[in-house]
């Protein structure tokens, strides 16, 4: 994970973790997806403009190329992986979540 403090872009099958991941820190996403749950997260991180799906046949090394500059060179996927990282910062992260988890189990 300590590399995506520093990528510019984030090539990724689009697992939920790595996509949170990648988002977190405010990191553009190349979507690559493989499974069911995979293609929901792409089409929803697409969707909310923080990544460019790749073609579901034949990814070549042109549409990945192509895709890399896209969401390097538009301002737009960075700002939108930076709104999204915002919203999981305000969440509280692990602290929260074991709270709320305390609270429902007592």
């Amino acid at each position: 994970m300590a590399v995506l403090n520093i990528a510019d872009a984030f090539v990724t099958h689009c697992g939920m973790n790595s996509a949170s991941e990648g988002l977190y820190f405010k990191v553009p996403l190349v979507l690559s997806p493989q499974t069911p749950e995979q293609w929901a997260v792409a089409k929803r991180t697409e969707e909310l403009g923080a990544g460019v799906m790749l073609p579901a046949s034949g990814r070549s090394v042109e549409e990945i190329k192509n895709a890399i500059e896209k969401v390097l060179n538009d301002g737009a996927y960075k700002a939108a992986a930076t709104e999204i990282s915002k919203g999981f910062k305000r969440c509280g992260g692990v602290k929260e979540a074991r709270a709320f988890l305390e609270k429902i189990v007592k």
